[in-house]
């Protein structure tokens, strides 16, 4: 169990330190969207339904579909989408609500397909949940003193500190590990074993949702019905009745989205959709109003079991019903993972380079990549952050920008890696780290985030975390370079 718990967690470790990270941030994917676009104030969500109405007034004649995503309390911004007849997608940019960046959204497609999601980025994924799992499990039989390990604390030497902080960490987060990579396993079941779906649909897994998912009826309107444009409905009748179902529940649901499905035509309908805030499950409640008359649409949504616990667990992974608070223990447990895993393998190079006379291919290999990944990363999410700050909002492909000097930054942590002695590769990565970290603070102060406005809109926190990150960077090439200095004499 040790030996299994030991390479589990190694071979798969600085992949599972790059998911967990990434993933981590993802808690707040809608705030760091808010705080990289600048702090914008968004608009209430009946305001922009109708500006957002008005908007798409002028894509009367080719539009077959509209989605209007819904600003919220969590900085959110609104969205204009609609699609052609041939079904290509074009947006509607709105004046003072987009500012181009690539936002807290990269951290989430990163965390479960690795930038790779034409190339097995998911599968990578899916292969790493389950080497966590195995890792927790065997875990538990390799520290079988669980409860003396929780009260064992040995300052000196370094080493000991972590291994214990590694023992202690991977005790209190346990649940949250085994959920979590639990959670994501089961949200891509039918990806990772379709030979169930293969079974009993006769598309195999592109046939599960449509069989089990409960939705609208699809509307095809004839030419001769589509040729006939009928006017806009009484909007703020129905806003009305969608606020007096809602905000009647003993949990006011909350409108996060409106699509519209054959606009100006007799067959066409508007659907809003809400989700209830305190509800685990990631399913959305709706309500569906006809075009031509605006009435209610009654709308059986009961699915079967499965699918349902599969929402709830969907739910839980992506944490959108958490509020505040608990959003925030959930970003700390995050941290801790991450730290389990890369203390993890760290431990893994020291335990072994002081018994060997010589360090094998496999040993440089592990140490290198504990500087390239568990440095590196860390670095590359400020050059994010920084680019985002420096670049003007008018640079074409803004978004782009920045994700290209994520991957540049996290290069340049493998090149310094490979080419620098071990101390002076760590210390070059972690005063980097630090220094790009103050450049994304500093320009966030330098350009206004102080003022009435940007205090009001609640996002000074992520400045601060900024602050903070560049702080512990700091500190521990400070400590390392102390000790390193000190074991040289």
């Amino acid at each position: 169990m040790i030996w299994l718990h030991t390479y589990s967690g190694l071979l798969l470790g600085w992949l599972l330190f790059a998911i967990f990270l990434t993933g981590t941030l993802s808690y707040f994917s809608t705030e760091l969207t808010h705080w990289m676009r600048g702090g914008q104030v968004s608009q209430h969500w009946e305001k922009t339904v109708h500006v957002a109405f008005d908007a798409l007034a002028d894509t009367k004649d080719e539009a077959k579909n509209w989605q209007i995503t819904l600003p919220d309390e969590r900085g959110a911004e609104a969205r204009i989408q609609w699609r052609d007849n041939e079904n290509k997608r074009h947006t509607i940019e709105q004046d003072n609500v987009h500012v181009n960046t690539a936002g807290g959204r990269f951290f989430v497609a990163f965390h479960y397909t690795l930038n790779l999601r034409e190339y097995g980025g998911r599968y990578l994924a899916g292969i790493a949940a389950i080497a966590m799992i195995v890792a927790i499990i065997s875990g538990i039989f390799t520290h079988r003193r669980i409860i003396q390990d929780f009260f064992v604390v040995r300052a000196r030497p370094l080493l000991k500190l972590v291994t214990d902080a590694h023992a202690i960490v991977g005790i209190v987060t346990l649940p949250f590990c085994f959920l979590i990579c639990f959670s994501a396993l089961a949200i891509y079941i039918s990806l990772y074993v379709p030979w169930f779906a293969n079974a009993h649909f006769e598309h195999g897994v592109r046939d599960i949702d449509k069989q089990i998912t409960a939705r609208y009826q699809t509307i095809t309107p004839s030419a001769e019905i589509s040729s006939q444009l009928t006017p806009t409905p009484d909007l703020k009748a129905i806003l009305q009745d969608v606020n007096t179902h809602w905000s009647a529940k003993q949990v006011p649901v909350i409108p996060i989205r409106i699509s519209v499905d054959a606009p100006f035509t007799a067959q066409g309908r508007i659907i809003v959709w809400g989700i209830e805030p305190t509800w685990v499950s990631n399913k959305l409640v709706s309500r569906a109003y006809s075009w031509k008359h605006g009435a209610f649409i009654a709308f059986d949504d009961k699915e079967p079991f499965a699918r349902e616990v599969r929402r709830a667990l969907y739910g839980y992974h992506e944490a959108h019903f958490a509020q505040t608070g608990l959003r925030w223990l959930l970003f700390l447990s995050g941290i801790a993972s991450t730290f389990l895993i890369g203390s993890g393998c760290i431990i893994w190079f020291n335990k072994r380079k002081d018994k060997v006379k010589h360090l094998s291919i496999g040993h440089r290999l592990v140490d290198k990549l504990n500087i390239a990944v568990i440095g590196g990363l860390p670095m590359a999410c400020a050059a994010f952050f920084s680019t985002n700050r420096m670049l003007p909002t008018t640079v074409v492909d803004r978004a782009g920008w920045e994700v290209l000097a994520f991957f540049v930054a996290w290069a340049v942590a493998f090149v310094i890696a490979c080419l620098c002695k071990r101390q002076r590769a760590w210390l070059l990565i972690l005063w980097l780290s630090c220094g790009l970290f103050t450049v994304s603070a500093a320009l966030s102060l330098a350009k206004g985030m102080w003022t009435e406005h940007a205090v009001s809109s609640l996002y000074w926190w992520v400045t601060c975390l900024m602050v903070f990150s560049a702080a512990v960077n700091l500190l521990i090439a400070k400590a390392l370079q102390r000790r390193w200095s000190k074991a040289a004499c």
